[in-house]
C-alpha cells in the first residue's frame, strides 16, 4: 500500500530563471498538502494538467526527490520483494 499525507514541495528559483521568466518570486510551490492512498490490487491514476505535480509526487515516492514536508509510507508485499530479489540476480 502507498499512503501519502500532506506532501508539499517547494522549488527555489535561481536568479537566472527569475530574469528569464520575468518574475519576482523566490520559490514555486509544486505541491501543497497533497494526500492519497493506493490500496493493494487496485488501479490508481494521477490525473492533472501539465505542471500539476504528478511527476514530482512520483519522484518523491521513488525517493528521487526529497519532499519539503510529508508523510510517505510504502508497504511492500512479499511477492514484490521476491520480484526485486530475482531482478538483482
Amino acid at each position: 500500500m502507498i499512503q501519502v499525507e500532506n506532501v508539499s514541495k517547494v522549488f527555489k528559483i535561481t536568479k537566472k530563471l527569475k530574469k528569464e521568466l520575468d518574475i519576482q518570486q523566490d520559490s514555486i510551490k509544486a505541491l501543497d498538502n497533497v494526500s492519497f492512498e493506493c490500496k493493494p490490487g487496485r488501479i490508481f491514476s494521477l490525473l492533472g494538467p501539465n505542471g500539476a505535480g504528478k511527476t514530482t509526487i512520483l519522484r518523491m515516492i521513488a525517493t528521487i526527490l526529497k519532499p519539503h514536508r510529508a508523510v510517505l509510507q510504502l508497504r511492500v508485499s512479499i511477492q514484490l520483494k521476491k520480484m526485486i530479489k530475482c531482478a538483482k540476480r
